[in-house]
């Protein structure tokens, strides 16, 4: 298992970011066994937001998350105070909470959120405990968090499923954890060939991570982002069937690859003979090559299982964002979106789409948030940049 250290540093960086995608699901409400693809291609909306400046997002702190009705959540920045705002669907502001501190609804450090419903759940490492609040910020209580011994991926009912880590930080397995009583049961070994494949697919040359994860009532997706595979398990952790997209290899934009090529720049600079910062051969080298390196069509915040049972997809191309959407292993078409780099920053619930973009490149705010709307096709012809 990963030390202490390791562990809160993947809960901060990876952990609540799948579980915010998959906590939704528990609102699938749909019974039948897998979403109609008859209806074809839902359309997304844009819905414009008007954020006041002093709601601006200085800087892609954490995840950003979405209540069933539309309240957007996130955090401006890491020294904001409060740390949290939420935001009705209109883009003004509902509510600004998370005050630092040892008592009941107070932080030691700032906890990554996801939603359930209508209620915020925040977990908070630096104490530790998980602590609830309603849309308008209100807070209503705190527990002993779940999962703390391994990295959550994603959360239904009273369940968590979790990724364990081996002693040399490796893929040891998931396992299922009971909300109530811990109890747990294994759904997948560390033999799984498809998730390790998954873990290790969006950063071969780091340590494995956790995959792109989605969960809803019946089914758990997995995803490999490099070769844009996805399986599809039943609940006790059996494939039941695999799919995937035939696409060309994936390459940064030229805003992706100025962007990139500056920070690893930067990173690289190690004194010099003359006490001069100079970049080194082996980082040269890199730089001469980075844009032809290929990167991942999706990384881990990626699957998102809408209230219709049907699977997004969310990743980029070049300096976009797509939306692919699939029923069962249907694939019924994709949307392009006018996002450049949403990373963490992908929420989807209930109807409701969001996105975090980075404008860093562009000037403040440094990034901006797009929601959308989930419509019926129907509505296509209000919809944007949709292409088959």
């Amino acid at each position: 298992m990963i030390d202490s250290h390791l562990q809160v540093d993947r809960l901060v960086a990876v952990a609540l970011l799948v579980v915010l995608a998959s906590c939704r699901a528990r609102h699938e409400t749909s019974s039948r066994t897998g979403p109609l693809a008859s209806s074809g291609l839902p359309a997304l909306v844009s819905v414009p937001l008007d954020v006041a400046p002093s709601d601006a997002i200085d800087e892609a702190v954490a995840n950003i998350a979405m209540t069933s009705n539309g309240t957007i959540v996130y955090a401006p920045a890491n020294d904001a105070t409060p740390f949290l705002r939420a935001l009705d669907s209109s883009g003004h502001r509902v509510a600004a909470f998370g005050r630092f501190g040892d008592g009941p609804g107070e932080w030691r450090q700032p906890g990554l959120f996801f939603t359930v419903g209508d209620t915020i759940v925040v977990a908070q490492p630096g104490r530790p405990v998980t602590m609830y609040y309603d849309r308008s910020g209100r807070f209503l209580r705190e527990a002993p968090p779940s999962g703390t011994r391994g990295v959550p991926l994603g959360a239904y009912g009273d369940s968590i499923d979790l990724m364990f880590y081996d002693s040399h930080d490796q893929v040891a397995g998931i396992v299922r954890e009971s909300t109530r009583d811990h109890g747990s049961r294994q759904l997948f070994a560390a033999s799984d060939s498809f998730v390790r494949q998954a873990s290790t697919a969006i950063s071969p040359k780091l340590l494995a991570i956790a995959p792109p994860y989605a969960l809803s009532r019946l089914r758990i997706a997995i995803g490999d982002g490099m070769s844009y595979q996805i399986a599809i398990f039943d609940q006790a952790g059996t494939q039941r069937y695999r799919f995937g997209r035939a696409l060309p290899p994936d390459r940064r934009g030229p805003r992706s690859l100025a962007l990139a090529s500056d920070q690893y720049r930067t990173g690289s600079l190690v004194p010099g003979p003359g006490g001069q910062m100079a970049l080194p051969p082996s980082a040269q080298a890199r730089l001469d090559t980075i844009d032809r390196e290929i990167v991942p069509h999706f990384g881990t915040q990626a699957l998102h299982f809408d209230d219709e049972g049907r699977l997004w997809v969310i990743g980029t191309i070049g300096d976009s964002t797509f939306a692919d959407v699939f029923a069962d292993s249907m694939y019924l078409g994709r949307h392009l979106l006018p996002c450049f780099r949403p990373a963490r920053g992908i929420a989807l619930t209930g109807k409701w789409l969001l996105l975090r973009c980075d404008r860093s490149d562009l000037g403040e705010p440094a990034f901006a948030l797009q929601l959308y709307r989930i419509a019926d096709p129907a509505d296509s012809a209000r919809a944007t940049g949709s292409t088959h």
